[in-house]
């Protein structure tokens, strides 16, 4: 896989799982309709699996390049033959694909790379899509994919669509749509060594993880800005400020108990 690809092929997580979520909708006497569907995500799955492997056959130093050359080929061929089926089985629900098919499939395409292609699909969700959230995840994929093509200028335009299908948030899965976009909109901005910018946004981040019910969730939240937060302070002049220390105490057992990072010396 491009080393690009793992940065944004979990964005598209929350637009597939929306797809799950759809399967739920659908009526017994379309069960044949609901079948293609289900076997559709599985594949996907099926694909994501493959690369959670290759990631941990790669970390094994033991290997001679030779190996991982031949693993990379082996790994590669595989999801060629199941987006292969995957084809086969997006064709035959014809007229009934819904948003979330052509994201499914989307997401099939560009896990081997094919990103014309899967922009396409995610162009035809984007038509079909009518929620908020929904349009949000399309242009957000959108940027995702613009970054790979090192479109920097187009990346930033989508990815600032995305937040503007948003707005103000209205409720708890607004939130994390929201700061789903603006953690890609950061890492966008590290790539690019805008520093400064990326400290807002993840200044943002922080405070937006507090409106998290207390759950694990919010702690995995908390980790992943801490630790992008360690990263980029050496690059900065000032220290991030982020959550208020307070009393010193957590709000929620899941939080962590510092909440402001700072430079030694």
């Amino acid at each position: 896989m491009h080393p690009k690809l793992s940065i944004w092929i979990a964005a598209l997580a929350l637009v597939v799982s929306c797809g799950a979520l759809g399967f739920t909708a659908w009526n017994e006497t379309k069960k044949e309709t609901t079948t293609l569907r289900q076997s559709l995500t599985d594949i996907l799955e099926q694909i994501m699996d493959i690369d959670r492997e290759a990631a941990e056959f790669g970390a094994i130093l033991s290997l001679t390049e030779e190996q991982k050359d031949a693993a990379s080929f082996s790994f590669t061929n595989r999801k060629f033959l199941l987006l292969r089926q995957a084809e086969e089985l997006y064709k035959k629900l014809g007229e009934k694909t819904t948003p979330e098919d052509d994201a499914v499939i989307s997401v099939a395409y560009a896990a081997i790379g094919e990103l014309e292609k899967a922009e396409s699909h995610m162009n035809l969700y984007l038509e079909k899509a009518k929620t908020r959230i929904g349009r949000a995840s399309g242009f957000r994929s959108l940027a995702n994919f613009a970054v790979v093509r090192s479109d920097h200028s187009q990346a930033t335009k989508l990815y600032d669509k995305a937040l503007q299908e948003i707005g103000m948030p209205k409720n708890d899965m607004e939130i994390l749509s929201k700061m789903t976009i603006n953690w890609f909109k950061m890492h966008h901005l590290i790539t690019l060594n805008d520093y400064e910018s990326a400290a807002i946004l993840l200044q943002e981040l922080g405070v937006d993880v507090q409106h998290f019910p207390c759950s694990p969730p919010r702690g995995q939240w908390l980790t992943r800005i801490y630790g992008i937060a360690q990263a980029i302070t050496p690059h900065l002049e000032d220290n991030i400020p982020m959550l208020p220390i307070g009393d010193g105490k957590a709000k929620c057992i899941y939080d962590q108990l510092v909440f402001s990072l700072g430079r030694s010396g």
